[in-house]
C-alpha cells in the first residue's frame, strides 16, 4: 500500500519540538515497526490570514511511504495517534491524515490543498472532503483544527508542485561550488533549474549555500538557481525572497528576548525576528508574541 501521511498544528509558540521533527519521528516509526519504505518529509505553506489560528507559518508536514499489503492499518493509525499525542505541545490542536493512494479521490484532495493556500477553510469542510475522498482524518487534541492542514498537505504532496524539503540534502559540502551532475547524484536532489524552468547542463557550476532550499516541482526535488556571478557560477535563488515580509522596518537584531525557532522554521542563522521562536508571520509583516 502506498500511503501519504500528514500532520499539522502539533506545536505552540514556545514548544521546543516542531511539527517537522514529529513528522520525521512518525516516518521512522512506520519504517521500523511496519517495515515501510519511506521517502522524505516536506513542508507545505497555507494561507496566512487573521482568521486562521497558527503558531508561526501556518504550514503542515508529512511524507509518503509504502507498507506491506497485509499491514494492520488500525494498529498503524493507533500508533501514529499515540505518538502525536505524546509529542505534541499541550496547548496545540493537532490533526492527522492518512491516505491510501489506491483508494483516495486525488482530484478532491488536490483541490482542497490548493484552496487552503487561497482562502480560509473550516474543519467541517475538511471532514466533508475527507469522507468524500476516502481518507482517514482525525484530530488528536485541543480544537483539532490541525485536520485542515493535515488534509491539505496530503493533497499538495500528491499534486507534486508545492512544498519544500525539510532540512537540507545530506552528504554534500555546503558553502562551496558543485557541478550540477554532482548535485543530482544526491538522493534528495533530482534536478537543478533556472528561474525560467530550464534544466541546467551537468557541467554548470552552482554555489551551494549553507541551508539550500529544495522545492518539490513536477514531483521532483528541485534546486532553483537565480543568476550567475561574475565568475559564471550560478547562485541559488534566495529562499528569503518569498518569505521575508514587511521590509527592513520589522527586522530587529540584538533583541534580548531572541530565542531561536526550531530548525525547520528558521530561514537563516541570523539572530533576528525572522528566525525567532516568538515571531508570527502576518499578511504584511511579523507580530512579536513575546509580551
Amino acid at each position: 500500500m502506498e500511503l501519504i501521511i500528514f500532520i499539522d498544528d502539533t506545536d505552540s509558540a514556545t514548544s521546543e519540538k516542531g511539527t517537522g521533527a514529529i513528522a520525521e519521528e512518525l516516518m521512522e516509526l512506520v519504517k521500523v515497526k511496519y517495515f515501510a519504505e519511506t521517502t522524505y518529509v516536506t513542508r507545505h505553506q497555507f494561507l496566512i490570514h487573521p482568521d486562521i489560528p497558527y503558531t508561526s507559518h501556518n504550514s503542515s508536514m508529512g511524507f509518503e511511504c509504502t507498507v506491506p499489503d497485509d499491514t494492520d492499518m488500525e494498529s498503524l493509525k493507533a500508533d501514529l495517534i499515540a505518538h502525536i499525542k505524546s509529542e505534541s505541545a499541550p496547548e496545540s490542536d493537532p490533526g492527522l491524515c492518512i491516505a491510501d493512494k489506491a483508494e483516495m479521490d486525488a482530484d478532491l484532495l488536490v483541490s482542497f490543498g490548493k484552496e487552503c493556500k487561497r482562502r480560509v477553510m473550516t474543519k467541517a469542510q475538511a471532514y466533508e472532503t475527507a469522507e468524500a475522498a476516502h481518507v482517514f482524518l482525525t484530530e488528536t487534541g485541543g480544537t483539532g483544527d490541525g485536520v485542515i492542514g493535515a488534509l491539505g498537505g496530503v493533497g499538495l504532496r500528491y499534486w507534486g508542485n508545492d512544498g519544500t524539503l525539510k532540512g537540507k540534502p545530506k552528504h554534500l559540502d555546503d558553502e562551496c561550488v558543485h557541478k550540477v551532475e554532482e548535485l543530482t547524484k544526491n538522493p534528495l536532489i533530482d534536478v537543478v533549474l533556472d528561474k525560467e524552468g530550464n534544466i541546467l547542463n551537468p557541467d554548470e557550476q552552482v554555489y551551494l549555500e549553507k541551508k539550500p532550499k529544495v522545492s518539490l516541482i513536477n514531483h521532483k526535488l528541485t534546486i532553483i538557481v537565480d543568476k550567475k556571478d561574475d565568475n559564471g557560477i550560478w547562485q541559488i535563488m534566495e529562499k528569503n525572497k518569498a518569505r521575508w515580509l514587511g521590509g527592513d522596518l520589522i527586522f530587529k537584531e540584538g533583541c534580548p528576548d531572541f530565542t531561536p525557532d526550531v530548525e525547520e522554521e528558521r530561514i537563516s542563522e541570523d539572530r533576528s525576528c525572522y528566525n525567532c521562536l516568538y515571531r508570527r508571520w502576518l499578511e504584511n509583516g511579523i507580530l512579536c508574541q513575546k509580551q
